[in-house]
């Protein structure tokens, strides 16, 4: 175990830290830019004329992507059944949405495909991950994406050999579902209780915090759509507002 310091806070006897990847670990803004409006335009090909409100049901807002917003903070399950239900209100089966979704996205990844591994790491991570792995600490990456992005992700910049455990969108459950972070605690060999969560959405605070985590701590970079209410967790500015020190 080991005590936490932030500059409001500290937290003792810290078994586990769960770490959420894109806009915590990653600035993956450009790529989720640009995959917001390839999966808008691929949908207007197939359905004329709904590019508008792909990209409002998506959040992209003044040109980019909220960052509290479904395409940033939901799965791709999540994203893909919000298109469905639009076009089910324009008269489509659901059946046939689900297909229309599918095929479209399908193609937008396809024109996209290698720049996923294109998000870059905030430079603040490695120091903390370096302080982080002298410490008994177990770490984990507990995220919307999939398992499969996340260790080419990891892969890419060396940090496999940090983390003891990566959850992705393939368990089935998503954020901010309760469940999910006490299953990823059972698999890090830790209690809620004596953990931590770090992410940048109210999705991870909502889903740590119900779960029974110690505290949440709630990276807040964007001057777009700045949480009012963080929900009963810590804002901290960046990760280099997480110190740590080892007992």
């Amino acid at each position: 175990m080991a005590t936490i310091f932030t500059s409001a806070r500290e937290y003792h006897d810290i078994q586990g830290i769960w770490f959420d990847k894109d806009g915590t670990l990653a600035d993956s803004s450009h790529y989720l830019n640009q995959l917001t409006l390839a999966r808008s335009q691929s949908l207007d090909l197939l359905v004329p004329d709904i590019q508008d409100s792909v990209l409002e049901i998506l959040g992209w807002r003044d040109q980019t992507v909220d960052p509290l917003g479904l395409m940033a903070a939901g799965s791709r399950l999540e994203n893909e059944i919000a298109i469905a239900g639009l076009l089910v209100v324009r008269g489509h089966t659901w059946g046939e949405a689900r297909q229309l979704v599918t095929k479209a996205f399908a193609i937008a990844e396809q024109q996209l495909q290698g720049l996923e591994c294109q998000s870059t790491l905030f430079p603040e991570v490695l120091d903390l991950l370096d302080s982080l792995v002298q410490t008994p600490i177990k770490l984990g990456i507990l995220t919307a994406d999939t398992e499969v992005h996340t260790q080419e992700f990891l892969a890419q910049y060396g940090l496999k050999r940090y983390f003891s455990a990566i959850v992705g969108a393939e368990q089935g459950r998503f954020k901010p579902d309760p469940a999910l972070y006490q299953a990823a605690c059972q698999e890090l060999g830790c209690i809620p209780q004596e953990t931590l969560m770090v992410g940048d959405t109210p999705g991870d605070i909502t889903m740590a915090l119900q779960a029974g985590a110690k505290d949440a701590l709630w990276i807040i970079r964007q001057t777009l759509n700045k949480p009012r209410d963080l929900l009963g967790a810590q804002g901290i500015a960046s990760l280099t507002d997480i110190q740590v020190h080892p007992r």
